[in-house]
């Protein structure tokens, strides 16, 4: 009986405080979350999976990763299957973190426990969970793999991320790496 007399009292003071004091406490969606949710959308639409690329201006990883992207080899395979969305995060200069989305550290918390460095990729299912991310089983982060035990979890993330996708082209990605850190 107590919480039956609790939840009345309770949607009594809801019902008195008005429509906007329940609006308040709903917490608004920030740039950040609106912009993922229109890139699952679009991903959805494509027949994609949406891969989050996080990154930042003063990561040479990043850029990299960023090489890796624009690869001849390497970006007709990865745009096949995957719509990239790109968010700036962890910037240090106003002019980049004026570019951030707000919103996009906490976004990013989401995916990333601790302090895990960028870059940063997380495949989305179709409901915003993730489905693969480049933090290994024990939660490292590969970044731009290099180590053997990155390029392999590497191959494990696309894997997960894309289970249709031939082991062909998951050695070739894996090849457009390490021909990348290599130059």
């Amino acid at each position: 009986m107590q919480r039956r007399d609790a939840l009345a009292g309770m949607m009594g003071l809801l019902a008195s405080a008005g429509a906007s004091a329940v609006r308040a406490a709903v917490p608004a969606q920030s740039a950040a979350d609106d912009f993922v949710r229109g890139e699952l959308a679009a991903a959805k639409a494509e027949g994609k999976t949406l891969a989050l690329y996080f990154h930042a201006s003063w990561c040479s990883y990043c850029k990299l990763f960023d090489m890796f992207l624009a690869d001849p080899k390497a970006a007709p395979i990865f745009n096949a299957r995957f719509r990239l969305a790109r968010m700036r995060v962890r910037e240090e200069k106003a002019k980049y973190k004026a570019q951030q989305l707000t919103g996009v550290e906490q976004v990013f918390g989401r995916f990333s426990p601790g302090n895990i460095a960028v870059p940063l990729m997380v495949f989305l299912n179709p409901d915003g969970s993730a489905r693969a991310k480049s933090l290994n089983d024990k939660g490292k982060n590969i970044g731009f793999p290099v180590a053997d035990w990155e390029l392999d979890w590497f191959e494990i993330m696309l894997s997960r991320a894309a289970p249709d996708m031939s082991a062909n082209d998951i050695a070739a990605l894996r090849n457009v790496c390490v021909r990348i850190y290599k130059k």
